[in-house]
Formats: structure tokens, sequence, C-alpha cells
């Protein structure tokens, strides 16, 4: 019941600015680790065929886009929803899907900045919880487990993916 313009702030402040501050808070930690990985939680809805803009598509696939840069591309999206100008600034129309994209190339250029560490995205699925009203198809315990795996299990996964429930079925 949200209307589509007071949705964004709240909906980045959770799934990207809160994502950023707290990795970058524990970044210090993290590299003291042994085999230290990050993993975020996105969602397939935050892939790459949201966007129709060619020019958007290949700001979020350079090797070139920084930490830095999605950040700033993160708070342009917020104000432009304000504004009610995302559509013609290229964005796609959905809140969510764009936080969530937006994780998976902050994951990836943190990847990049960081190659000692190991740095995915990884989705869950769908699971039957409050937020999908309990229409998932799969407990959260369940979705859980692609989280638990992706940052403990994958030895041999490379830094920078995305990983879902389906490639895990793959180990």
């Amino acid at each position: 019941p949200t209307p589509f313009a007071q949705q964004a702030q709240p909906t980045f402040n959770a799934n990207f600015f809160g994502t950023v501050k707290l990795t970058d808070a524990l970044l210090p930690l993290i590299k003291k680790a042994t085999d230290a990985r990050v993993t975020n939680v996105a969602s397939f809805t935050g892939q790459l065929r949201i966007l129709r803009d060619d020019s958007l598509r290949a700001f979020f696939t350079s090797p070139e886009t920084t930490q830095a840069d999605l950040w700033e591309k993160a708070s342009d999206f917020v104000s432009a929803v304000e504004s009610g100008t995302h559509t013609e600034q290229g964005f796609p129309n959905t809140c969510y899907g764009t936080s969530k994209l937006f994780v998976i190339a902050w994951t990836k250029a943190l990847a990049r900045a960081l190659p000692e560490l190991k740095c995915n995205a990884c989705c869950p699925g769908g699971c039957q919880t409050n937020m999908s009203s309990q229409r998932g198809s799969k407990t959260a315990e369940e979705g859980a487990r692609t989280v638990w795996a992706s940052a403990t299990t994958l030895a041999d996964c490379h830094t920078g993916e995305f990983i879902s429930d389906e490639r895990l079925a793959q180990w």
C-alpha cells in the first residue's frame, strides 16, 4: 500500500545502503580471517534483465564501475523515484529488484577491489516468509542453506559470483 515514490528510500536503506555500511564496518575484522568471505543476500529480481537502458546495463557490467560509483548511482535512483523521473532516466519500475541489482553489482566491485577476499552475492530463492506472504516454494530454513553454503563451504567458487540455490545443487 506504500506509494511507489515513497518505497525507494526505505528499500535501499535496508537492502543496499545498510549492506554497504555494515560490510564496510566489518571489513577490518573480515580481512583478519584465514578464509575471509563476504556473502551478500541478493535476489533473482536483481538480475540485469530488469534494465532496458543500454547505458545503465553498461554501467552495471563495467569492470571500471567502483563501489563509490554504485553508491552515487543508488542515491540517484532514490532521488529519481521520489521525483517520479526514474523511468525517464532508464531505471526499472521496481525498488526491490533495483536494490538487489545494486547489491550484486556492489559485491562484484568489492571482489575486484579486494581480490584477497571471496566476495559473492547469493539468492536463497522464494521462501515462505512474511515478505512473500508465505507464498515461497521453500521454507526459510531451506533458503538459509544457500546463504550458509555460499558463506562457508564453497571453497571452489570464484569471487564475484552470483550464487543461486540451483547452482549449489551442482556441488
